[in-house]
């Protein structure tokens, strides 16, 4: 099922959680008007509801995927769901945004790369086949002809590409999923962008619902096994499990996140000065929003080259074109 505005969802039922509403009520009253046909949903809830299912098995019921919803699995434990399923809201609320931008800036670049494209299969069925016969009764043009064919080749050879690249990344795909999460985590970090991105990614999550767990009263070692049961068979609860053994044998936070790897360089470092100002859980929490502020404008300014490099495979195409175009007229002058 597909819920329209998830992230107005969640922060309705934020705000009627604080207006003194259970989570129960809140997703029974509001979800009718988030789904097209919200019959199934809401015999499934009811079902869920009746089963005595909590707010992660609720919502995951009703179209979230589970690994969004590590948040409110945490928040569980730390009896603050609301301002859970508010921040949930807010992190929906920036990637859609993030994902509208990157649509607009591609959308127009594509529209046009279909005209050009139908401009090019229209020069090849009317414009080739009289320039080959007109060429053909002055007796010459022939590697020009041959050249122009290939240069109208161009779309052809981008989409080519496209699709094989397309279809190279299905059976990657396939079995990327199907390796255990240290291995995905160490394929990962062999390439370095994925890498970088996954260490940012990894580290905002963690210290954010560390800080938050910790900031709520729980005990370090009681934290890391709560997020080691709410992110089951993911990279991050491979990661967790590492810091958790550390922390187990006697080693200090900070070096047990040194030693697990997959973090930030510099995120060990912060954590020790959290603990050496007594303000751990705050600076987590801080350290978590400026990661995410740095993952958004770093998706803005990777956004933001999409659509010049768009653009320059476009006036290549357009320049093929006109060169396709130009190579038979200028081999008519030096025949004639």
């Amino acid at each position: 099922m597909r819920i329209a505005q998830p992230e107005r969802l969640l922060e309705r039922t934020s705000g009627l959680m604080l207006e003194g509403y259970t989570f129960h009520d809140s997703v029974r009253m509001l979800l009718p008007h988030h789904l097209g046909e919200p019959g199934p949903a809401l015999r499934l809830l009811e079902r869920n509801l009746r089963s005595g299912l909590g707010p992660v098995e609720i919502l995951e019921g009703v179209g979230f995927s589970r690994t969004s919803l590590m948040p409110v699995g945490i928040a569980v434990a730390h009896g603050n769901l609301p301002e859970a399923l508010g921040g949930m809201a807010d992190k929906l609320r920036r990637r859609g945004k993030t994902m509208e931008k990157l649509k607009k800036a591609t959308l127009y670049p594509a529209v046009l790369f279909g005209f050009v494209s139908v401009l090019f299969v229209l020069f090849r069925l009317l414009f080739m086949p009289n320039m080959e016969r007109l060429l053909g009764s002055r007796g010459g043009g022939g590697r020009a002809l041959h050249l122009s064919g290939l240069l109208l080749r161009l779309p052809d050879l981008l989409i080519g590409l496209l699709l094989l690249a397309a279809l190279a990344a299905v059976p990657g795909y396939l079995y990327w999923r199907r390796q255990p999460a240290n291995r995905r985590h160490d394929l990962a970090m062999k390439v370095p962008l994925a890498a970088r991105w996954q260490r940012m990614a990894h580290t905002a999550v963690f210290s954010r619902e560390m800080g938050t767990l910790l900031l709520g009263g729980i005990s370090l070692q009681q934290a890391l096994a709560i997020m080691t049961e709410q992110s089951p068979g993911s990279m991050l609860e491979f990661l967790v499990e590492r810091v958790r053994s550390e922390v187990i044998q006697g080693l200090p936070f900070h070096e047990a996140v040194s030693r697990g790897g997959g973090f930030t360089g510099d995120f060990s470092s912060f954590i020790r000065h959290g603990e050496e100002g007594g303000h751990l859980p705050r600076e987590l929490l801080i350290y978590g929003e400026l990661l995410d502020d740095q993952i958004e404008s770093e998706s803005e300014r990777l956004i933001s080259i999409v659509q010049p490099v768009l653009f320059s495979i476009l006036a290549v195409c357009i320049l093929g074109a006109y060169m396709a175009l130009m190579l038979p007229v200028y081999s008519m002058i030096d025949v004639h």
